[in-house]
């Protein structure tokens, strides 16, 4: 496993609390997806192990509408669900982590409209500074 992997894996483990078993972390794939909403341009999508997929974007809070938060979810889900991955993590980067955090309400609605009890999908909201350097120089998050 290269060091920019572990780097990953850490991530996935520690910030994301991903409980998949060691051996599912010895293939990991990533590509830019293009989206032009605005002022976000692209997102990242990991795949782990041929089970978790994993949506990277990165906007300020202000950038993130919920419309648009809610298309990147159902995307995702359906990217999950037609190649039948085991779970799906939207993980949004922002300058603004610790805000989006507090606002339970963002969680609770997402929770309520979108998960509709998919225990499978999660939707994390992480400061810029959480996700591996090497991992935002390589994909231009």
């Amino acid at each position: 496993m290269t060091m920019k992997n572990k780097s990953l894996v850490n991530f996935i483990k520690t910030d994301l609390g991903c409980k998949c078993p060691e051996q599912v972390f010895s293939k990991i794939e990533s590509s830019v997806i293009s989206l032009n909403k605005g002022n976000i341009t692209s997102l990242v999508r990991v795949l782990v192990g041929e089970r978790l997929l994993i949506y990277i974007v990165c906007a300020s809070l202000q950038d993130l509408e919920k419309p648009l938060l809610e298309e990147m979810f159902i995307k995702g889900r359906a990217d999950r669900d037609i190649n039948s991955y085991n779970r799906f993590r939207l993980v949004v980067v922002t300058p603004d982590a610790e805000r989006a955090i507090c606002n339970e309400s963002l969680q609770d609605e997402f929770k309520t409209r979108l998960f509709d009890g998919d225990e499978k999908s999660h939707l994390h909201v992480i400061a810029a500074d959480q996700l591996p350097a090497e991992f935002q120089s390589d994909h231009a998050v």
